[in-house]
């Protein structure tokens, strides 16, 4: 029986590659990478193989034998191009068994495919290295064709959630004139040809755009001209030939498109179903399921990527629930060629696909067989057997055999002393990463050892695999932290749980697992966090097994882990993302029981506002949390269930680790100019006295009002919510949703009657920012700005101001906008106070000058005088810091007309001085973000030096007497480090040397041993440069 006739084999001309975390729809483009890997074989045995196929299929058809005579005698590798474009048996029956997918056919051809293969990467190397496709120029294709209707309803479906990424499952031959790819679609027919295509198929038109790019060039993937080959063809089809399994990008699908084009020299018009497809470089990771793909072939090994493509076809079957596999024919068809010499990892591969099905007995005998005759040398095959065998124990329970098969197949990989002296150890044979996921960490060692032993309740032993696992095979990256935390502590909560005592027990080691991170926090803090993170999964399920009292208690209680583990660090961005999402998960889950979802939405607020005030998106979530909060409230009614809760979520032995640190200030008081006090916005009854510059589009605050929580009308609370949110809306450009929030604000406030007049008038301002109708908006605020009684030295809104010249600009009125700009300034220096828009008004006109004026030197002259006169109602040290900056740093820059650097310093100090402070560690860490301004200019570093220095002096003030240790240290870094730095240019050195040792006085005065190992490190790093002969010195302790 011929391998080519498979008739319950459905065509497919495309494969859907875009479903996440599941790689079933892989399986045929890596087989056909596969076909590059396997071991050469006699290729004109492989010929005469092929040519007894071919006979047996067409034994019936003598003119088809004729040409298969013809191919035998004839054909030569440099020919395939020529043989694939003919009409003949060739092309049917290759196109055939690639668009059945018939793995046995596939194979039979893989001679002729790697023959084409290399014939069109002959060629397009050849062209790109002629610059006849030259680089960074686009190329348009088209290509027609028939399809099933069910196949486009299919692409366009998946079309439907965004991006669609197919492989085309044959090679792909296309042309560069329209005209020849619609005639080949069969929209268009001859007048005497009266058939009508059948109701399930249609005409195809593919419109195809390439990039050439000649930095990524094409390896396995390629595609070439042909056209010039074969002179006995139209030359104006202009062919091209993509490899088989070339991947695209489906853009956009548009049913019954009119084309009006060129066919056989006349204008035609057809209608068609244009699908615009981009084709892509399997090797552009940029494009996530490619990324997938490169994952995916991966692996160490050729018998790795073998048996992960039968995993991939026994998964495909499972899913569907099909009783048939193309693993089986798979493996069968490798065995039949002994000459591949994959024995083993067939043998392998076939036990797992019976451990897929069940087949515990038969995957014994199979993997046993395979591990008698492994290459010991190849750790990925023999781990996978391994692994395979520990799989089958542990589904028949039998765990003490299953962990000691998992031991092995871990030891094999571990590195050793040894294996790092010799430096042959290159990370695990199988590593955690997308596909490992997918595959629920079948093939994973260690993971499947810690599932076993936290399900026996050795939860200590469970911990410490896993932190073998982070420490070997996660130390360079975190993306699988969260899912295998989970994974093992959830191990066993799945199975059927027939007792209370057993159910009890289970979710006691659950808890366990996790408590134990906490020990570790410190070097597992990532591990453990996204670990904790995970619950939202889990009580997000509406599945009885997490909604419940006990679960949502438990997931509280981590969170709030959770939020004193991340809150400390939540400057560095991660932590910072960590802290959000434990917040709003908080909210959720507070959400149906309690009033405390608000606080958290307002502390996502206040962190966002704190670390990272431009991320929007977070802000707009936790106010659209909050409006669904109050919603929730209000049709609740009072809920008195928050103690109840507290009682229910405290942890006593919950463990917190803060970086404590006492703020430094001056032993005493000092006499310093009199500080007029800051006025607060005046407060009452929420809105009234509402400021209408804390929603007006492009000047609002992201801030909550304080009397947000003490308002009991939940309306009024839900009018507020929607006015922020429509602001910012409106900062991320989206108008329609703006003007949405602005529309529901004036509903709700219907029924306020003249109340919220004010909040209307708001909503009606911004409705005609958005039209653009600045006139009445600036009449407004300009009435207001009337009605203020102007007491000498009190605050009056002058940021009222500021929002009128910011008007007027947008009316490209800058005259005005000046003016109004000036006001401010004149009334603050007249009458000698500053206010919470003090540093503000000055920035906006300074700005004013940099930006629509272009004066650069005006706008430093403004920045001069604002750090000025603040500076007069500032006190020491700050004033001492700033007078620092502005001698040294901002001097050094003027004197070299770099105004731009100025500014930039400028800029940093108006943050400085914004906020009244004493404490030399905070202002050290402004001196700090100053400084890093200017990384990039060595020419400057010179005066970096004196500004430490200068500031190292103010500090030994302040924090003074020293121990005797730090006044040692403090002798030997200045006298001996720092000069001898200094005198040999190492200048970058020196500044190291001087951060190092005020981190020393502020942290570590008392601490010896950290003194002493700072005092290591840079002695040997001092040594290494050779500075000094010896580092003597180091004896003094």
């Amino acid at each position: 029986m011929t391998i080519f006739k498979k008739q319950y084999e459905e065509d497919r001309s495309t494969n859907l590659l875009n479903k996440f975390a599941y790689f079933v729809d892989f399986w045929n483009p890596l087989f056909i990478d596969l076909l590059f890997d396997l071991p050469e074989i006699d290729y004109e045995q492989q010929k005469i193989k092929f040519l007894e196929q071919c006979r047996i299929y067409y034994r019936a058809n003598e003119s088809v034998l004729k040409v298969i005579d013809e191919f035998e005698n004839t054909y030569k590798p440099e020919f395939a191009i020529l043989w694939y474009q003919r009409d003949s048996f060739v092309y049917r029956l290759l196109n055939k068994a690639m668009r059945q997918q018939n793995i046995e056919g596939v194979l039979i051809f893989r001679f002729f495919i790697l023959d084409l293969f290399n014939e069109l990467n002959k060629i397009y190397h050849e062209f790109i290295d002629l610059d006849v496709y030259q680089d960074n120029t686009y190329e348009t294709v088209y290509r027609g064709q028939k399809m099933f209707i069910n196949e486009i309803d299919k692409l366009k479906e998946n079309l439907k959630h965004g991006t669609l990424i197919i492989s085309i499952n044959s090679f792909f031959s296309a042309s560069r004139t329209q005209g020849i790819a619609v005639d080949f679609s069969g929209a268009i027919k001859p007048k005497d040809d009266t058939s009508i295509l059948p109701d399930d198929i249609k005409s195809v038109l593919f419109e195809i755009e390439i990039k050439i790019d000649h930095k990524m060039q094409l390896k396995r993937k390629p595609f070439a001209d042909v056209s010039h080959l074969w002179n006995g063809r139209n030359l104006d089809e202009q062919e091209l030939i993509f490899m088989v399994d070339s991947f695209f990008q489906i853009d956009q699908i548009i049913e019954n498109k009119e084309i009006e084009t060129v066919v056989k020299g006349k204008m035609v018009k057809a209608v068609v179903t244009l699908v615009k497809l981009t084709f892509i470089n399997e090797d552009d990771i940029n494009i996530s399921t490619m990324k997938d793909y490169q994952i995916l072939k991966s692996t160490k090994t050729i018998e790795g990527k073998l048996i992960r493509i039968g995993n991939l076809l026994i998964d495909q079957s499972l899913s569907i629930g099909s009783p048939r596999s193309k693993a089986d024919a798979y493996y069968k068809a490798l065995f039949n060629e002994p000459k591949f010499l994959m024995t083993t990892a067939c043998l392998t591969g076939q036990a797992w696909v019976a451990l897929k099905r069940g087949e515990y007995g038969l995957a014994i005998k199979l993997a046993l067989e395979a591990l008698s005759i492994v290459d010991k040398s190849n750790d990925e095959l023999t781990i996978t057997t391994l692994n395979c065998l520990g799989g089958v124990y542990s589904e028949l329970k039998n765990y003490v055999i299953a962990v000691e098969y998992y031991t092995q197949a871990f030891n094999l990989w571990k590195p050793t002393d040894d294996k790092i002296a010799s430096n042959t150890y290159s990370g695990p044979s199988i590593p955690i990463d997308k596909y490992a996921m997918y595959d629920n960490y079948r093939n994973i060692s260690s993971i499947n050892i810690a599932r076993i032993r936290k399900k026996n309740g050795d939860i200590q032993l469970a911990w410490n695999m896993y932190k073998e696992a982070i420490d070997y095979e996660m130390r360079d990256t975190t993306d699988f932290h969260c899912h295998t935390c989970m994974t093992i502590a959830e191990s066993g909560t799945h199975e059927m749980i027939t007792t209370a005592e057993e159910k009890s027990r289970t979710w006691k080691n659950w808890k366990s697992f996790l408590d134990l991170g906490l020990v570790d926090i410190l070097k597992y803090r990532t591990p453990v966090v996204t670990g904790y993170l995970s619950f939202n999964h889990q009580y997000d399920f509406s599945s009885r097994r997490y909604n419940n009292v006990y679960c949502r208690t438990m997931a509280i209680n981590y969170f709030r882990k959770v939020e004193n583990q991340c809150e400390p660090y939540a400057s560095n961005h991660e932590y910072y993302l960590y802290t959000l999402q434990c917040y709003e998960r908080l909210a959720e889950l507070y959400r149906d029981w309690d009033n405390r979802s608000i606080d958290y939405y307002e502390k996502m607020i206040q962190l966002c506002l704190k670390y990272h005030p431009d991320d929007l998106e977070n802000i707009i979530i936790s106010y659209k949390g909050m409006i669904e909060t109050y919603k929730k409230q209000q049709s609740r009614g009072p809920d008195n269930s928050e103690d109840i809760l507290m009682k229910l979520c405290v942890d006593g032995n919950d463990i917190v680790v803060t970086p404590g640190r006492t703020p430094m200030t001056p032993p005493v008081p000092l006499l310093t100019p009199p500080i007029t006090p800051l006025k607060l916005p005046a407060f009452g009854i929420f809105f009234q006295n509402i400021n209408h510059l804390h929603f007006a589009f492009d000047y609002y605050d992201k801030w909550i009002d304080p009397r947000l929580k003490n308002e009991s009308d939940l309306r009024k609370k839900i009018i507020y919510c929607h006015m922020k949110l429509a602001a910012l809306f409106y900062e991320q450009k989206k108008i329609s949703d703006a003007k949405d929030s602005l529309i529901k604000t004036i509903l709700l406030c219907q029924q306020f009657g003249s109340e919220m007049s004010d909040v209307r008038c708001i909503c009606d301002e911004n409705l005609s920012f958005i039209d653009m109708n600045f006139d009445s908006i600036i009449q407004s605020y300009k009435n207001r700005l009337s009605t203020i009684t102007n007491i000498a030295g009190d605050c009056m809104n002058e940021n009222n101001y500021c929002y009128i010249a910011l008007l007027y600009e947008k009316k490209n009125d800058f005259n005005s906008a000046f003016e109004f700009l000036q006001i401010p300034i004149e009334y603050f220096e007249q009458y000698g106070y500053i206010c919470l828009h003090t540093i503000d008004c000055y920035s906006k006109l300074a700005k004013y000058y940099q930006t629509i004026k272009n004066d650069r030197e005006s706008a430093v002259n403004i920045y001069e005088r604002a750090i000025n006169f603040v500076s007069k109602h500032r006190s020491y040290p700050m004033t001492t810091t700033i007078s620092i900056i502005e001698q040294c740093l901002i001097n050094f820059f003027k004197n070299i007309g770099d105004l731009d650097t100025t500014i930039l310093i400028y800029e940093m100090l108006c943050e400085t001085v914004r906020h009244e402070t004493t404490d030399i560690t905070v202002l050290y860490n402004h001196l700090n973000r100053v400084l890093k301004l200017i990384v990039q200019k060595p020419d400057a570093f010179n005066t970096v030096l004196d500004i430490y220095e200068i500031f190292l002096n103010l500090i030994l003030k302040i924090i003074s007497p020293l121990t005797s240790q730090m006044t040692m240290v403090l002798i030997h870094f200045r006298d001996h480090f720092i000069d001898a730095y200094k005198k040999s240019n190492h200048l970058c050195l020196a500044i190291e040397i001087y951060q190092k040792l005020i981190g020393l006085l502020f942290k570590h005065q008392n601490d010896t041993m950290k003194i002493i190992n700072e005092y290591k490190t840079i002695a040997a790093k001092f040594k290494t440069k050779r500075l000094l002969e010896s580092v003597h010195i180091l004896c003094h302790f």
